[in-house]
């Protein structure tokens, strides 16, 4: 029996369908790490999700033999469009099996929904957008993920290119012994002089004005990466969606903003390794899933670092090594032991001399592709 792709809504069920569909292949994978059900649910709920107000998206499921074998979402995202002035489509959420004509079959049916839209190229994989969980593992396959950063198999590799899509940019990230990172006189010393040539100054987020804080972030965040490759703003409501799931992990020392003169000119948000806790869960936090949570929560020894943003004005003056050092020795306090940075664009070399300055090292490589809309 052929493949077939089907078109599905946004009713509860539907979603649920979409986000179990091609799921089964990551059983008995010890690196997979299940997010939570209710969490994925919520991020695909277009009543709930700001970003489905400038989106127009399609969740499509792949059968065989009357089974949901693999998944994708064509995405058209209006923002990025008219940010980045083309008609670039996106696809995402992508699972398949090892069946080269199962992954032609979704991109195939993807691609189509976005040349009804408009679009004439396609890029992928994001969910949903450069702002979200992106890219496709190709380097680094022995361990697990870390907070929000994906894990697949190896030959999903083989099936993009298959379907007649190619390399578009690789992703970085920067594995951290925090051990080995805390004591380095000489780099204080530096940071210490740039601090007091430049005038800025780090603080923790306020926790008893977060929603002020989290204006400036964003401000700050749009500013700072908007000439980054596929970068796409973020609207305030997008920002406080996405900080609503986080707040109930986020630790304020582990969040930093720079100032000078007062005004913030930088930011870095570091959150503790949740996957650690999810791997436990199997997606879920019933029946049991409560207890287990607040007991492996407790061992967390690693953290991700998620962002670091400084406007143009103020880069070159020691605040990334400022934010990333400070950040090291806060993170040690609590027992952490390893972090990672991540994601980093390949081309962006700056970056890449900040985290070799203060001990980071690459272990592990993303990738997005592109390809034309017509197959």
């Amino acid at each position: 029996m052929a493949f077939l792709v089907e078109p599905l809504g946004s009713s509860r069920a539907e979603r649920l369908r979409f986000l179990r569909a091609g799921m089964d292949a990551y059983r008995g994978e010890p690196f997979f790490v299940p997010e939570l059900e209710g969490d994925l649910l919520r991020r695909t709920d277009p009543s709930k999700n700001p970003f489905f107000r400038d989106a127009e998206v399609d969740h499509l499921v792949l059968v065989k033999d009357g089974k949901d074998v693999g998944r994708i979402a064509a995405i058209r995202n209006r923002r990025s469009e008219e940010f980045r002035r083309d008609r670039t489509g996106w696809f995402g959420w992508f699972e398949c099996p090892r069946d080269p004509e199962a992954a032609r079959a979704l991109l195939d049916a993807a691609r189509a929904r976005l040349a009804s839209r408009g679009c004439d190229a396609v890029i992928g994989p994001v969910s949903y957008s450069t702002n979200d969980t992106c890219g496709l593992l190709v380097e680094g396959f022995d361990g697990p993920p870390v907070l929000m950063m994906p894990w697949n198999p190896p030959w999903y590799e083989g099936l993009l290119l298959g379907a007649g899509l190619e390399p578009a940019e690789d992703l970085l990230a920067w594995h951290c012994v925090i051990a080995d990172m805390q004591s380095d006189d000489r780099r204080d010393r530096i940071l210490e002089r740039a601090r007091d040539r430049h005038g800025w100054t780090l603080r923790s987020v306020r926790m008893d004005r977060f929603a002020e804080d989290l204006d400036i972030i964003r401000g700050i965040y749009n500013r700072a990466w908007e000439a980054n490759w596929g970068f796409v703003p973020m609207s305030k409501e997008e920002f406080v969606f996405a900080a609503e799931d986080l707040r109930r992990i986020v630790d304020p020392d582990f969040i930093l903003l720079a100032e000078k003169a007062g005004e913030p000119v930088a930011f870095s948000l570091t959150l503790p390794d949740f996957n650690q806790v999810l791997c436990h869960l199997g997606g879920s936090l019933f029946p049991f899933g409560w207890a287990k949570a607040l007991w492996y929560s407790r061992r967390i020894d690693r953290v991700r670092v998620v962002a670091l943003g400084v406007l143009p004005a103020a880069r070159g003056q020691g605040i990334e090594a400022g934010l990333i050092r400070e950040s090291i020795r806060r993170v040690a306090r609590k027992g952490i032991r390893t972090g990672e940075c991540s994601w980093t664009l390949l081309r962006n070399t700056a970056i890449h001399r900040v985290m070799e300055s203060v001990g980071g090292r690459p272990y592990r490589r993303y990738r997005l592709y592109r390809g034309p809309i017509s197959p």
